[in-house]
C-alpha cells in the first residue's frame, strides 16, 4: 500500500514580488498548480547500503570535559564538530584510539561527523 506524502512550496523571485518560477503542469515527482504552487511527492524509500563487519564508530565520554576518545575507526578519518549554530568549530584528521582535545570549546551541545572514504557516521555530544 502506497501512502505518499506531498510537499507544498511557493517560489517567488528574489524581490518576493512575483510568485512562481514555472509553467502549470507536471514536473518530475510532482506538479505545478494553476496558481503556481509547487507540489512535490516525497519518495517513500531511501536506500542505504549496509557495510557488514565494520565496527561501530564510538565517541566518548558523553558528556565530556577536555578530551574525546574515538574507537571503531579503520585507518584515518576526518572529524568535524559543529556547534548548534551550524558553525564548524573543529576539523581534524584522526586515527583509531586517538584523543581529541576539546578544552577550547565552550560548554554546550555539539554535533560530530566522521568522514572516511567508504563511510560516514554522525551524532551529538555534550561538552560540560
Amino acid at each position: 500500500v502506497e501512502h505518499p506524502y506531498w510537499i507544498a512550496a511557493v517560489f517567488r523571485n528574489a524581490n518576493g514580488t512575483v510568485k512562481g518560477t514555472g509553467t502549470p503542469g507536471e514536473i518530475e515527482s510532482g506538479f505545478i498548480a494553476s496558481n503556481l504552487d509547487f507540489f512535490i511527492k516525497n519518495q517513500l524509500a531511501i536506500s542505504i547500503e549496509e557495510t557488514p563487519n565494520q565496527p561501530i564508530i564510538t565517541l566518548f565520554p558523553n558528556p565530556a570535559n577536555d578530551f574525546l576518545q574515538i574507537t571503531g575507526l579503520q585507518g584515518t578519518a576526518q572529524l568535524q564538530i559543529h556547534n548548534m549554530l551550524g558553525q564548524l568549530v573543529l576539523n581534524e584528521t584522526i586515527q583509531e584510539n586517538q584523543s581529541v582535545s576539546i578544552n577550547h570549546l565552550p560548554a554546550g551541545l555539539f554535533t560530530f561527523t566522521f568522514i572516511q572514504e567508504n563511510r560516514m557516521a554522525s551524532g551529538r555530544w555534550v561538552k560540560k
